[in-house]
C-alpha cells in the first residue's frame, strides 16, 4: 500500500510501482485527501473532499490511510500487507502501525519525522513507534537523519533497518525516481530489506 507525500498524489509511484511489481509485489497507490497532483496524476480523493467541503488536513488523511490498510487486509491481501509512506504519510504509517498492532506486517518509511503536531515537546510518532513489532525500513535524504533518528531508536523490533545515501539523496519516495542521483542505492537497500523480511511473502 503506497501513500504519497503532502501536496502530491498517487502519481508519486508512477515509476516506482512497476519496479515493485517486477519484484513480485502487488501494489495499490492511494490518494489521500491531503494532496494535489504530481507526474500528471491528479489526486482524486483530495478533489472530491474539496468539492464536498470536507477537511483536507493530516488528521483527515490519517483516516484515509488507516481505512485503506484495513480494506487491503480484509478484501485484497493474500499475503503480508506492507505500508509504504512518504514524508508526512511515512509518519502516519509508522504511527498507525504502532497504535494498531496487526494492521500491517511491515512498514517502509521514506523521510518520516514528527510531522503530526501535539503539545510542546511531544513526539507522537516516536511514542507510537515504541509499540511497533513489525519489520520497519526507514530512509531519507542524507541531511534528514536527525528528523527520524529518535523515531527509529524508539522502535523495539530487531527487524528494523535504516539507509542513508552516500550522495545528498532526496526527500520522500521520489528518492527512487530515475532522476534522483543515487537512486539505485536506495533501490538496493529496499530490495535487501524486502528479500530478508518477506522472502516468501511476495504475491
Amino acid at each position: 500500500m503506497l501513500f504519497h507525500q503532502a501536496g502530491w498524489s498517487r502519481g508519486e509511484y508512477r515509476e516506482i510501482a512497476p519496479r515493485l511489481v517486477a519484484m513480485g509485489f502487488n501494489c495499490l497507490a492511494v490518494d489521500q485527501r491531503s494532496g494535489d497532483a504530481v507526474n500528471g496524476v491528479v489526486n482524486q480523493t483530495a478533489r472530491r473532499a474539496r468539492e464536498a467541503g470536507l477537511g483536507i488536513g493530516m488528521p483527515e488523511a490519517a483516516r484515509d490511510v488507516e481505512a485503506a490498510l484495513r480494506y487491503a487486509r480484509a478484501r485484497l491481501a493474500r499475503g503480508p500487507v506492507l505500508a509504504w509512506g512518504s514524508s508526512y504519510s511515512a509518519a502516519l504509517v509508522l504511527t498507525i502501525a504502532g497504535r494498531h498492532p496487526g494492521i500491517v506486517d511491515g512498514v517502509l518509511a521514506f523521510s518520516p519525522g514528527e510531522y503530526l503536531g501535539g503539545s510542546a515537546g511531544a513526539s507522537p510518532v516516536a511514542a507510537a513507534a515504541r509499540r511497533i513489532t513489525a519489520p520497519v525500513f526507514i530512509t531519507s535524504a542524507r541531511s534528514e537523519r536527525k528528523d527520524w533518528r529518535a523515531i527509529y531508536d524508539a522502535i523495539p523490533s530487531s527487524r528494523k533497518r535504516a539507509y542513508l545515501p552516500e550522495s545528498e539523496g532526496r526527500h520522500g519516495s521520489s528518492a527512487l525516481w530515475r532522476s534522483t542521483p543515487g537512486n539505485e542505492g536506495y533501490w538496493q537497500a529496499v530490495r535487501g530489506f524486502l528479500n530478508l523480511q518477506f522472502p516468501r511473502g511476495r504475491r
